[in-house]
């Protein structure tokens, strides 16, 4: 299982080589098979840390499409991810 977050990806990383810096124990008591999954995770394209507001995520994930785009100069347009990013929302909405 991949990290959702670089925060998480550090932590497990630290817990897999050197242990006796992690305040967390719950995160020790974890298979080093599932650390290091976790540990190997590509941090390229995640959030620096998991926010608990999924409009925000929403919101960085639009933006770093966009940005991903800009630099490969894809086919992605600030237009197409509004779209997306404004069905999400809307998703959400009636969710609630």
């Amino acid at each position: 299982m991949p990290a959702k977050s670089k925060a998480q990806q550090r932590l497990m990383a630290t817990a897999l080589h050197n242990p006796s810096k992690v305040k967390n124990k719950e995160v020790l008591k974890m298979a080093k098979k599932q650390l290091k999954e976790y540990a190997e995770t590509k941090t390229e394209d995640l959030p620096e840390k998991k926010s608990n507001n999924a409009i925000a995520d929403m919101r960085e994930e639009a933006y770093r499409k966009q940005a991903e785009a800009h630099k490969k100069k894809s086919s992605y347009s600030a237009k197409s991810l509004k779209k997306v990013f404004n069905r999400r929302k809307e998703l959400l909405e009636s969710i609630k």
